[in-house]
């Protein structure tokens, strides 16, 4: 039988810019596998979202993901937004 998944219960959002990729690095590192979904939207020049993501990926707890149209969040994901 599949699992079924449910939506996130909670959803945090952080925006940044100028100095966001350190400062976000520095506060998803620390965090547990969360009871939260997370959104990040951060700045960037096109294309660099994706290569973001890799560079995050490895150094957090959480699953870190491109957000897609339509989805539902879920805990425990870190969401990227598309430039």
């Amino acid at each position: 039988m599949a699992s079924v998944r449910q939506s996130a219960r909670r959803l945090v959002g952080i925006g940044a810019s100028t100095g966001g990729p350190q400062t976000l690095r520095t506060i998803l590192q620390g965090l547990p596998q969360s009871t939260c979904a997370i959104l990040v939207v951060q700045h960037f020049t096109h294309g660099f979202s994706s290569r973001f993501r890799e560079y995050l990926a490895p150094l957090c707890a959480m699953q870190v993901k491109q957000v897609e149209d339509g989805e539902r969040a879920e805990d425990g994901v870190i969401y990227l937004a598309e430039e």
